[in-house]
Parts: structure tokens; sequence; C-alpha cells
């Protein structure tokens, strides 16, 4: 049953229903709209969060491989710093090769995330908690994570790139 009350009438009259029927029975909307928005926010909080973690968790898988990729390769750097080019020059090519790494992973990741959200928003949500809401791709939405994935990619590979162009690998 639903009772539509004056805002000034909400303390009273929930104290004779709950006199009457019991306290657990007596519920005010706008507090469970409340508690409802407030387990929402925490959850996008702890979802922002996983979200810097796995973030944090590609950055340093992408240094160790760099880093490996640039040891297997300290006597291509030799032999091309032997021929002439400059440290400096070797370096903007270990992190230009670190930059093309992580624009294919992000070319990769962009599509197939929207098709992780598709799946999620037409197929997930309805087989678990029986409600869907329309996917949306919002061009920031793919463009801010891209440019952060890029970023990243600069600067995970930016020490192995250092690494191998200036201190003894070449």
């Amino acid at each position: 049953m639903s009772i539509l009350a004056a805002p000034e009438a909400i303390p009273r009259l929930t104290a004779v229903l709950s006199e009457r029927f019991g306290a657990n029975r007596v519920s005010n909307r706008s507090a469970v709209r409340e508690l409802a928005m407030a387990v929402f926010d925490r959850t996008f909080a702890v979802s922002r969060s996983l979200t810097t973690v796995a973030l944090l968790v590609a950055a340093v898988g992408l240094y160790a491989a760099l880093t490996a990729l640039q040891a297997g390769r300290a006597p291509e750097f030799r032999l091309l710093s032997a021929v002439g080019h400059s440290r400096a020059g070797l370096w903007r090519l270990a992190l230009s090769e670190a930059v093309a790494l992580g624009g294919i992973a992000v070319f990769a990741a962009v599509p197939l995330g929207i098709v992780m959200a598709w799946v999620l928003c037409d197929f997930v949500n309805p087989a678990a908690f029986g409600w869907t809401i329309d996917l949306q791709v919002v061009p920031s939405s793919v463009v801010v994570p891209a440019l952060v994935g890029l970023a990243g990619a600069v600067a995970a590979g930016a020490f192995p790139a250092y690494r191998a162009s200036f201190r003894g690998q070449v």
C-alpha cells in the first residue's frame, strides 16, 4: 500500500503506522530512494577504483614487456649506434615503438570495449537483474580512455627507451 502525504505529516504518520503495523512495514519512499542512490554512487566509486587499478596493472605490464623487448634488441641498437645514429635518435626510435604498440592496443581495445558494453547492456543485465539500459557510445567516453592509454604507453616506454639508448646497451 502507498500513502501520499504532505512532507510535514510524514514523521507523525510514520509513527502512527509503525505503532499499528510494526516498524518493519513502514518505509519512507524518499528515504529508500536516497539509500538506493547512495548505494548506486558507491557502486560507481568502486568501478572507478577498479578502472584505476586495471590501468596501473596494464601500465606495469606494458613497462615489463617494453623492458624485455628493449633488452632483447640491444645488439640492434648497438649496430645502429655504430653506423652513426645518435643516442637521442635511438631513444626517439624506441619511444616511437612504444607509442606504436600502445596505439595498436588502443585501436584493438576500443571496439572490444564497445562490444563488451553491448553484451553487458543487452544480455548480462537482463539475465542478472531483469532490466537493461540503452547503450550510448559517447565520444568523450571513448577518446579520454584512448588518450590515457596512449599516455600510459609513452610513460611505460620512456624509461626502457632511455635505458636502451643512454645506459650502455647501445
